[in-house]
């Protein structure tokens, strides 16, 4: 079907024309029959021109005008011409104006908008989407709350409650749509999520448990967890935060149980990491520990799940840690976010080319940040929001295409180390890390 204006011989114009060869004659009559004649034609355009004039009065105005009715329950219209030829006349349509179909309207982009809120706040929450759209919140509470997020109402609802509280560890969906969250009490227990029963059951218990780790699936369904800070055993059997760790295991689901593999070169606490195009993970930055005191790090490693491995691979530019690491579809990771511990945040970008092994500069970023979200949209940018301070509500844009970052809507609310996901519609879901309004969360339209 074609819409808008419609040329000469298409569907839907009526064309005047007269065919090849005819004409109009008059015969050979006196003259009173000529004028009886002329006096019959005029008569009958007259007729003519007066019906022409309702029926398109009757087709072309709308059913306010023309004082059509709508039966109850019918889809049809029946026109009740209530005008005169000369009313109708000037209703009529302009012929060389045509009408356009109405366009829905489409949502704005680059903006944030307000979505549901939390059931109850939930300190340092980390969002993870399941496999049907959903997105389950956990957080650090000792109460072992969860909540999951539905995208089609915007509202957040309680779920089943955690067999023990996590310490703000990543949730890792698994290929069977379940979700592992490893650790993060002290005593090494693990736990999955089943979005099915909207329940958690306990699973193998880790080697050595840990908090503010790295839990990425691998390309063989495993999940490789490294490096985070340790548990220290205290007087009263209770257990306080230690130091960053090198070690790291691996997580089959399987058998349900952790194994040990090949430890870091160096301890790693908030470290940034990414799944390389090839299999292996990406490692770079951190904080970790000279004589007591936190330093950070310039250093990176890449884990070959082959080897079971990891080796030490170029340096970021700059000592980085709390930063983001984001797979783009070039093959590239960016790193953006960097506090350095000084305390300072940065605003540089980083790209890291698995091909070279080594880092180079982009960007840089607007402002600076540490402690940002890192999102890659579908269209293969990356929005980074937050970070630096608690009252930082600025966001961000970066294109791959040109490495430039781009300012876009502010949030909200101020947001720093809070979650953020990718929705199936394209929107991201933000929640979390508002120190005024700890149960918010809001969502992006690209």
């Amino acid at each position: 079907m074609s819409f808008g204006r419609k040329m000469d011989g298409e569907t839907g114009t009526s064309v005047n024309r007269h065919l090849p060869g005819q004409s109009t004659r008059l015969g050979l009559r006196t003259i009173s029959m000529r004028n009886s004649i002329l006096r019959v034609r005029r008569c009958m355009s007259g007729m003519a021109v007066f019906l022409l004039i309702l029926t398109v009065a009757g087709c072309g105005n709308s059913p306010a005008t023309t004082g059509a009715t709508q039966t109850p329950g019918s889809t049809g219209t029946v026109s009740e011409p209530t005008q005169t030829p000369t009313e109708a006349l000037s209703h009529m349509p302009s012929p060389s104006v045509a009408s356009s179909p109405s366009v829905a309207p489409t949502p704005a982009h680059g903006h944030f908008s307000p979505t549901g809120s939390l059931v109850a706040a939930l300190s340092d929450p980390i969002a993870t989407v399941l496999a049907d759209g959903r997105v389950l919140v956990t957080g650090a509470d000792t109460a072992s709350r969860a909540e999951i997020y539905d995208p089609a109402t915007g509202t957040f609802s309680e779920t089943g409650a955690m067999v023990s509280s996590d310490g703000g560890n990543p949730g890792t969906l698994l290929r069977d749509d379940r979700v592992l969250i490893a650790g993060g009490s002290g005593t090494g227990a693990s736990q999955l999520y089943d979005p099915a029963t909207g329940t958690f059951s306990a699973t193998g218990s880790m080697v050595q448990d840990r908090y503010d780790d790295i839990a990425l699936r691998l390309n063989d369904g495993r999940v490789l967890i490294a490096g985070g800070y340790e548990f220290a055993l205290i007087a009263g059997g209770t257990y306080q935060p230690g130091g960053p760790i090198a070690s790291a295991e691996l997580y089959d689901p399987a058998t349900g149980k952790f194994s040990r593999t090949g430890s870091m070169s160096v301890a790693r606490g908030v470290a940034a990491a990414s799944l390389l195009p090839d299999g292996r993970v990406l490692i770079a930055g951190g904080e970790d520990l000279v004589q007591d005191e936190g330093v950070s790090l310039a250093s990176a490693e890449v884990y070959d799940p082959a080897t079971g491995k990891f080796t030490r691979t170029g340096n970021l530019p700059v000592p980085c840690e709390n930063a983001t690491a984001t797979l783009l579809r070039n093959g590239r990771v960016l790193v953006a976010g960097c506090w350095t511990g000084t305390p300072q945040s940065l605003a540089t970008g980083e790209l890291y080319d698995p091909k070279t092994g080594k880092f180079s500069a982009t960007g840089p970023m607007i402002n600076v940040r540490g402690g940002p979200t890192a999102t890659l949209l579908q269209d293969g940018r990356v929005l980074v929001a937050g970070g630096s301070n608690e009252n930082d509500s600025s966001a961000e844009i970066y294109d791959p295409s040109t490495g430039t970052f781009s300012p876009t809507g502010s949030m909200m609310q101020s947001r720093l180390n809070g979650s953020a996901v990718l929705l199936p519609d394209g929107r991201v879901l933000l929640v979390g890390g508002s120190a005024s309004s700890p149960t918010s969360a809001e969502t992006y339209w690209p």
